[in-house]
């Protein structure tokens, strides 16, 4: 049976079908085999016992539910995508941005313009490397605490702050390691393999796409 998805929340993993027999039914998102069940997408299911929506798929997405997926992708700091999806966006990134900024620089554009368009990429980034450290079972909180450190010990060793704590060269050195050391972890979060299976923050994305949850 097939029908579409009037409506999805996020809080509940749960969502309401409209069906091609005129019926609606109430279905889980941990019952979705195949695909990411936004509204307006069309769904494939099969009916249990009680009537109750399992097995479904994802056989066409909506224009506007496309573009909610994407606003998810590029802004939200919730759910997982796969080292694949990063790894895409980063290469589109690398490809994008000097396109983007290059006819800013010949024209002379105000430097409002670069800083507001490097600030935007820059969260968007943000928002992709968060969605990866959950796909890893990971928190946030270590992005943080690694952009927060390496901001720090940088800014003391250049003396454009001062940090009593970090005024001796010996603590400056351990913490120039300990930054590091952060620094190669949160990057070896970014493109290591996710957790198999569902973790806390949502279910397994599929290799080449993502998955909206939580």
């Amino acid at each position: 049976m097939q029908g579409i998805v009037l409506k999805l929340d996020l809080k509940s993993d749960s969502g309401v079908i409209r069906a091609d027999d005129g019926n609606r039914y109430a279905f889980d998102i941990n019952n979705v085999d195949y695909g990411s069940p936004l509204e307006g997408c069309v769904v494939d299911f099969d009916t249990d016992e009680e009537g109750k929506p399992v097995s479904l798929c994802v056989v066409k997405t909506s224009c506007k539910a496309r573009a909610d997926w994407l606003f998810w992708f590029l802004c939200a700091w919730r759910g997982r995508i796969s080292r694949v999806g990063a790894m895409t966006f980063f290469a589109a990134l690398l490809v994008g941005l000097p396109v983007l900024l290059s006819p800013a620089v010949y024209a002379g554009m105000p430097d409002g313009w670069l800083f507001g368009t490097g600030l935007a990429a820059a969260y968007v980034t943000f928002s992709v490397l968060v969605k990866r450290f959950h796909d890893s079972g990971c928190s946030a909180g270590w992005l943080f605490s690694t952009l927060f450190l390496d901001v720090l010990v940088l800014a003391a060793g250049s003396r454009i702050v001062s940090v009593p704590f970090l005024s001796s060269n010996a603590v400056l050195s351990v913490m120039f390691i300990f930054a590091g050391l952060m620094t190669l972890c949160c990057l070896y979060l970014c493109f290591a393999r996710g957790t198999l299976g569902e973790n806390k923050y949502g279910k397994q994305p599929e290799p080449c796409k993502t998955i909206r949850l939580k």
